[in-house]
């Protein structure tokens, strides 16, 4: 494994709004103690700069809120104080990847507030599951990759790899895909925001998320498409430049000029909005860890921020039922969307 240039630096975790307030400004903060905000109405909706998706079922509105990005949060040097406490040491990434023995699979509750954590996101079959293995460096972590008719993950899974030297871990987060055969975009963006609004809720926060896309699709059919236009809103225009845009199979091309026309497509088109919101993009070549590890290195290198998805922040400090979220809207049919409530609904007269 080649050395890096260039290192990590002390890793600080930065301190996530209490769930349940909105989040404000690092000077709103050192003025004022956050407050609550109050719930925004289900119906409450504004403009972007997205084209509505075509689809065969009617969907909700496909809105999304046009904000700035935050400012990038500037690291600090390294060094201790009596009143804080010894920062860890900076980590060497390259040695961190090597320990792939100690890469176990671990649940949502073992993961912790200090963590380094990356989602894994996309389509059903582009990879997830493999490229965690290979970032992991090993397939003996607990995850199957999806080789039959029927999709591989079905539930959200953690992989952990302790960081040496700190009491840290880099965790790989393996998600469902949309675009299911077997389930609707509904029901995997239910599985995943649960889990997400479950972290949150405990002040836990994602360092950075990976979308994974098959360089091998001819088409960006409505499918992939609404998939991409899930997680855009799922994740938000703030937390963009904590994305990796990554193709994979790049393997199953007989002609790699090919791919990097579509590659070029992708980037001047339909990943366009987030790419000049700083998002990432990368490749993943199976055969080859290294470029599994670059992508993973890009996001944690990139800077010490943690990042409050959109949809967490809807669904804990705005209240907003799932299918009211912004991604939601995507998701969900008018259908799935009234079928969602009164579930909701059958369930909450159970309990009293």
């Amino acid at each position: 494994m080649p050395s890096l240039k260039r290192f990590l630096q002390p890793w600080k975790r930065s301190s996530p709004p209490a769930p349940g307030t909105e989040p404000t400004s690092r000077a709103q903060s050192r003025s004022r103690a956050t407050t609550p905000t109050p719930p925004v109405p289900d119906s409450a909706t504004s403009s972007n700069g997205f084209a509505e998706q075509t689809s065969t079922s009617p969907r909700l509105d496909h809105q999304m809120p046009n904000s700035q990005l935050a400012e990038m949060e500037s690291q600090q040097p390294a060094g201790s104080s009596e009143q804080t406490g010894k920062r860890p040491e900076p980590v060497r990434l390259d040695t961190l990847v090597d320990l792939v023995n100690s890469a176990v699979a671990v649940s949502a509750e073992e993961v912790q507030l200090d963590d380094i954590i990356i989602a894994v996101m996309g389509p059903t079959g582009t990879g997830k599951t493999t490229f965690i293995q290979a970032a992991a460096g090993t397939n003996d972590v607990g995850l199957d990759v999806g080789h039959s008719l029927s999709a591989g993950t079905t539930g959200v899974r953690c992989v952990k790899i302790p960081i040496p030297g700190t009491h840290s871990n880099l965790v790989l987060v393996d998600t469902p895909g949309f675009d299911d055969p077997d389930k609707s975009d509904a029901e995997i963006l239910e599985i995943i925001a649960k889990w997400l609004e479950s972290t949150y809720r405990r002040q836990i926060l994602l360092t950075g998320l990976v979308y994974l896309h098959r360089i091998t699709d001819i088409r960006h059919d409505v499918g992939i498409q609404n998939t991409m236009n899930v997680f855009q809103r799922l994740a938000g225009p703030n937390a963009f430049e904590r994305v990796a845009l990554v193709t994979t199979m790049w393997n199953d091309l007989r002609d790699k000029q090919i791919g990097v026309e579509r590659e070029e497509q992708l980037m001047n088109n339909h990943w366009r909005p987030m790419i000049i919101r700083k998002a990432m993009t990368g490749r993943f070549d199976s055969q080859s860890r290294d470029t599994a590890v670059k992508v993973i290195r890009d996001i944690a290198e990139k800077n010490n921020k943690t990042v409050l998805l959109q949809l967490q922040d809807e669904l804990v400090n705005k209240k907003k039922s799932l299918p009211s979220t912004s991604a939601g809207k995507v998701a969900f049919t008018l259908e799935e969307a009234m079928k969602w409530r009164l579930r909701q609904l059958g369930t909450a007269l159970k309990a009293n």
